[in-house]
């Protein structure tokens, strides 16, 4: 049986590098990014990305980050998940489109 794809970690954190996330810290579990100050959370927020593909709960992981940053920006869920399955480079090319996207709504 074939295993499905799933969101590469890197792919998600050039994502929210791009996007103006902060990187503040990294335990044995995730990754924890403060969001950029433009959003305009209201309460202190830290988003936490699995540092591990391997986890066990990974996929289901990966689909909740998908979809909530994919509201967030507006972006297609499942372009957005398939962009984030990618090789890197064609992440960046997703980044450079999704940012003229975003733009353009501006």
């Amino acid at each position: 049986m074939k295993s499905k794809k799933l969101p590469k970690v890197s792919n998600i954190v050039a994502f929210l590098q791009a996007k103006g996330w902060e990187l503040v810290g990294k335990n044995d579990l995730y990754y924890i990014f403060n969001p950029p100050a433009d959003i305009g959370f209201l309460t202190k927020f830290q988003y936490f990305v699995p540092n591990n593909e391997r986890f066990s709960d990974y996929e289901k992981v990966s689909e909740m980050i998908v979809s909530g940053l994919s509201d967030l920006y507006e972006l297609d869920y499942q372009s957005f998940y398939s962009a984030l399955c990618q090789k890197d480079a064609q992440m960046e090319q997703f980044l450079l489109n999704s940012n003229e996207l975003l733009a353009q709504h501006a």
